[in-house]
């Protein structure tokens, strides 16, 4: 899954595997290494989780702020008919890292605006609870593969480092991306084309981030989940059983 579709798709597909037909929230939110069709794509095959995935191509922070309204009116949790949110990813700062470029974000902005994305998803999906964010770095950039010369190895790890630090200030969760692809043999391999993730870095991305689940917020993986119906087995054993419909339900 994680070679064929990336990270976010294996994310929603483990629990898919995991938790069949159970329907409890999660978002996640960032630009075009979130890779939202993919997950769209495997979402659509096995709706058993609903996931909500946001990555829009290209954007930066400064971009992505104006678009929390509309994130607002889709996922607050105060309406009787939303599903619980049980955690949210947010993965920005490869864009904001960008010089000479419209996408390029001051550093101390960049920090702002992730700092107003926590403040915004702890109060509307969150219930006030900012552990359940997990912040993710940028990764690295390979300036040997990038053919645009606007970025660089160096201004990407102050991106990832500024990241860290606003995960620190608001109490977030913190997946160090830079650091565990950068530590990866041949990690250049990791990159499809010097900033977008290959089949070898999504499996980082995968693994890092569900080994942040497991480490901080275990009350959220799949086998923590309780389903909120039986599955389909469960119910002919138990009609075969005698049981009435009413009985198992």
């Amino acid at each position: 899954d994680v070679v064929h579709k990336g990270w976010a798709a294996a994310l929603a597909n483990h629990y898919v595997r995991k938790v069949p037909e159970v329907r409890i929230g999660r978002t996640t939110d960032g630009d075009s290494i979130t890779d939202p069709t993919a997950l769209l794509d495997c979402l659509f095959v096995k709706t058993k989780v609903d996931i909500f995935n946001r990555g829009y191509s290209g954007y930066n922070t400064r971009w992505a702020k104006r678009v929390l309204p509309v994130l607002s009116t889709e996922f607050r949790s105060d309406g009787e008919d939303r599903l619980p949110i049980e955690f949210v990813t947010v993965f920005f700062g490869a864009n904001d890292a960008a010089t000479s470029s419209p996408q390029h974000v001051p550093i101390n902005e960049y920090k702002e605006n992730l700092g107003t994305m926590v403040d915004f998803f702890s109060r509307e999906l969150l219930g006030n609870s900012t552990s359940r964010i997990l912040l993710l770095s940028p990764p690295p950039l390979d300036e040997g593969q990038w053919c645009m010369g606007n970025r660089t190895l160096e201004q990407s790890e102050l991106y990832a480092k500024a990241c860290e630090e606003v995960a620190s200030a608001k109490e977030t969760q913190f997946v160090d991306l830079w650091r565990a692809i950068r530590a990866a043999p041949e990690w250049e391999d990791c990159l499809s084309d010097g900033l977008h993730l290959s089949a070898k870095g999504n499996e980082i991305v995968f693994d890092q981030v569900l080994r942040a689940i497991e480490d901080n917020l275990p009350q959220c993986l799949p086998d923590a989940i309780a389903r909120d119906a039986p599955l389909w087995s469960e119910v002919t054993e138990a009609l075969e059983s005698g049981k009435t419909l009413e009985e198992i339900f």
